[in-house]
């Protein structure tokens, strides 16, 4: 054992990262098994409340990671949607997005509701999916090459399979100025 604190700290900080990621991993893998056989009871759930609690979880890796979640421009709109599955679909693409910023940006969300649809886009100012991969990003385990963050390549893929339990569908268009997910629930 390390003598000094300088020594302990930073044997510390390299234990950290490593569990960390193992602990993301796991509870991925756990999320997209219940997402894959979650019911849909097609109950209505508030898009406005299911985002602000997942922007209340995801606040202190916002908050470590430099990166302001904004003011959603999001309706209280009731969707005939599994809570569970917004909710998944919500955390994975924030959570891609926080992971993806540079320190100091500013993620966008907005949402446009009509009847019974809704198109939510979330955009970040990270450095996009690269051309190549995009048609493939939310199959499992693929990742842009390159790619600056560490995870799984399981963050899409959850977002994918939990707007395709009810009928939805994920959209990446190429980015222009900025990278945007677009959830069509």
């Amino acid at each position: 054992m390390a003598h000094d604190a300088p020594t302990r700290e930073e044997a510390l900080r390299e234990i950290e990262t490593p569990v960390e990621r193992t602990d993301r991993l796991v509870r991925q893998l756990l999320e997209l098994a219940a997402v894959e056989t979650a019911d849909d009871p097609g109950a209505l759930t508030s898009l406005s409340q299911v985002l602000q609690d997942v922007l209340i979880e995801l606040e202190p890796l916002a908050r470590r990671r430099g990166v302001s979640l904004g003011q959603p421009d999001v309706p209280d709109a009731a969707l005939p949607l599994c809570r569970f599955l917004l909710h998944s679909a919500l955390r994975n693409v924030i959570e891609n997005t926080i992971l993806a910023n540079p320190d100091g940006s500013t993620l966008g969300m907005a949402a446009h509701c009509a009847e019974q649809e809704c198109h939510l886009t979330v955009t970040d100012a990270g450095p996009g999916i690269p051309d190549d991969t995009r048609a493939r990003a939310t199959d499992r385990f693929v990742r842009g090459r390159g790619a600056s963050i560490v995870g799984s390549g399981l963050g899409l893929s959850i977002v994918a399979a939990a707007m395709e339990r009810p009928g939805g569908t994920v959209d990446i268009p190429p980015p222009e100025n900025r990278q945007s997910v677009i959830l069509h629930l």
